[in-house]
């Protein structure tokens, strides 16, 4: 505001002084003329009602109050005067000014004689005091509609600025993630287990029928959603994944269902919810046992309905979207105990699928891992063209907790060690435990070498380089060396053997003497 004039002084100007005149003079001074009326007011004793005079010639314009000058005012008329969403405020204002003496300023709406509202800014300040209360206030006004009308149009330009900003962004999201489906891995298995699975992808994908796929984790839950998604009539439109769990719980209603600008602290523009996103195409919800009572009940109107409303919406709407969703828990008890509602849990379970874990089908590990080891091999730069079958055996031995992600994890490990074209387990310095535990025990885990389950990854990659050194004859460069053996640059092997304390003997035996 262009104002310059003197604030925070109780009674700096009280009109009833021989000087009153000078006073109101440099009032007007000091307002540069940006003021359309100066004025002064006097107050009744129980501070209800005014008595309005303008200053030094100064006329207010009918339409501010619609009625000639002088003229008493009462504290509630002039409020029904303002704009309700403004009222409270200005209100609030004027007490806090006439309980503390400090000075009026404030820009709210006020009704016009002709109908509608204009936007005022007025500035008062307290001009006398008997016994403590308030008898006069002398002030200025003026009309800044226009200014303000440019002000908002200009945040309304910058917040639609915003807004398709993020639209774009989301719409992207929702490129990226439909680019995704048809890059889709191939389901590696022959096991009657996956087929079975398998088997139910070409009835299920062509309907719109709401899929819950179940199982451990690790097992490919949103690879399956994947399928059924692009063996489906919404292929063309993206599919939309979203780990509830990942999500905190004060957003999660945000990030599903949107939310409007100004709906909580924080939301500067609009947004728009993952269900919008994934309008005419899939949404995948892994991990949907997180979700919070509240934001179950919302997900059970979409599935009803599919209505919902963004967060500080009033405004009902309609999508068109599949729902897959993932759970690495049952439902069914969580549901019966109380913890997932029963309701929810019914409409999501209209085509139930689980996949088995890996290892109630350990025939599909030599294919798994003959994929896994391409793919990763390719990513790493590592060129595998044999897999010994005694490293297939002991993959079968191993119980996998982790299944297939463990595998995956596990084989990547391996290549980051190996140093030829043979795939080696014992580059991994670990060994896989055979099960040896009755079926529904507790799967095995995997042992460090040498029994020492304490073992930290320095120590592990101190006593692989140890050993290759050892089959190199502690030669380091050349042909057959340890650092060719190892797919490492010489000078990097090196500063590996200095950071972890690795020496040759002799050299080991030459410090002992000194």
């Amino acid at each position: 505001m262009n104002t310059i004039l003197p604030h925070g002084s109780r009674g700096f100007l009280d009109p009833s002084s021989p000087s009153s005149s000078d006073q109101i003079q440099a009032l007007r001074t000091a307002a540069e003329f940006n003021f359309e009326i100066l004025w002064k007011a006097e107050v009744s004793t129980d501070g209800e009602k005014a008595t309005i005079t303008c200053l030094d010639g100064c006329e207010i314009p009918p339409h501010v109050l619609c009625s000639d000058m002088p003229t008493t005012i009462q504290r509630q008329s002039w409020l029904k005067q303002i704009h309700e969403d403004d009222r409270e405020r200005v209100d609030n204002a004027a007490c806090h000014s006439l309980a503390t003496g400090e000075d009026f300023l404030a820009v709210f709406r006020m009704q016009h004689s002709h109908g509608g509202f204009r936007y005022w800014e007025i500035f008062a300040t307290l001009a006398g005091w008997v016994h403590g209360r308030p008898l006069r206030w002398v002030g200025a006004a003026r009309d800044v509609t226009s200014r303000v009308l440019s002000e908002n149009a200009h945040r309304n330009l910058v917040d639609q600025l915003h807004e398709i900003g993020g639209q774009i962004v989301q719409k992207e999201i929702g490129k990226r993630a439909m680019a995704a489906c048809y890059d889709e891995e191939e389901i590696v298995g022959q096991s009657p287990a996956i087929r079975e699975v398998l088997q139910k992808i070409p009835h299920v994908a062509p309907t719109n029928s709401t899929v819950l796929i179940t199982g451990e984790t690790g097992t490919g839950k949103e690879l399956f959603a994947r399928a059924i998604h692009c063996n489906s009539r919404r292929r063309d439109k993206p599919m939309i994944a979203v780990n509830c769990a990942a999500l905190p719980a004060s957003l999660v209603k945000s990030e599903l269902f949107g939310h409007e600008k100004g709906a909580f602290t924080g939301a500067w523009s609009r947004h728009i919810g993952r269900f919008e996103l994934a309008h005419r195409g899939t949404i995948f919800l892994d991990e949907v046992e997180d979700l919070q009572p509240e934001t179950q009940a919302k997900l059970l109107r979409v599935l009803q309905t599919g209505e919902f409303q963004r967060i500080g919406s009033n405004e009902t709407r309609r999508v068109d979207v599949r729902v897959i969703a993932a759970s690495n828990r049952n439902l069914q008890e969580m549901a019966e105990a109380g913890s997932f509602r029963r309701d929810l849990f019914f409409r999501l379970n209209v085509f139930p699928v689980h996949l088995p874990p890996l290892r109630e089908r350990k025939e599909d590990i030599p294919l798994l891992a003959a994929f896994l080891i391409q793919k990763k091999g390719q990513d790493l730069g590592r060129r595998i063209e044999q897999i010994p079958a005694d490293c297939l055996a002991q993959l079968k031995q191993y119980n996998w907790p982790g299944n297939v992600r463990e595998l995956e994890n596990v084989i990547e490990r391996a290549l980051i060690l190996c140093s030829g074209p043979v795939f080696d387990l014992d580059g991994l310095a670990l060994s896989l435990q055979a099960e040896k535990a009755l079926p529904g025990a507790p799967p095995a885990v995997l042992a460090p070498m040498d029994n020492d389950r304490g073992q930290r990854m320095e120590e592990i990659e101190r006593a692989h380089i140890i050993r290759v050194c050892q089959d190199c004859s502690w030669h380091i460069k050349g042909r057959k060396g340890a650092a060719e053996r190892l797919g490492l640059h010489p000078s990097t092997l090196y500063f590996r053997m200095r950071k972890l304390g690795i020496m040759r003997p002799e050299r080991i035996a030459v410090n002992n003497v000194k």
